[in-house]
């Protein structure tokens, strides 16, 4: 599961409370356009997955150059599931943009997993 939205808050028994979930792409009243974004990404293996590890990628695009990418990545281990929170942020869009994240299990091939246009 991804999930694109607002806020992430932690909340009392280690639950997450997700504000201002995105679906579609992002449409924004101008650009440039600032929006508030963050990220909460879970993996659960298979059961017939074995322990290894699951990164994430993170790319920012202005027609077709790159902007921004990132990375993480966490080890799997007794089919426990790995998540991934990219904290709140204000990005800064100063052209029509696409936003994507990717994954890939055990170093296979990336995986597009959520793409968003950002347009007005």
């Amino acid at each position: 599961n991804v999930i694109l939205c607002e806020d992430i808050r932690d909340e009392v028994g280690n639950k997450k409370s997700l504000m201002g979930v995105m679906s579609g792409d992002i449409i924004t009243a101008e650009i440039p356009a600032t929006i508030q974004m963050a990220v909460f990404f879970q993996y659960t293996p298979s059961p017939d997955d074995e322990d290894g590890k699951i990164s994430i990628q993170v790319e920012l695009f202005q027609d077709d150059t790159l902007m921004m990418k990132g990375g993480m990545e966490a080890q799997i281990v007794d089919k426990q599931p790995a998540t991934f929170i990219l904290p709140r942020a204000l990005a800064v869009f100063e052209k029509e943009s696409t936003f994507k994240i990717l994954v890939s299990v055990n170093d296979g091939p990336l995986q597009e997993i959520l793409r968003k246009k950002i347009t007005y």
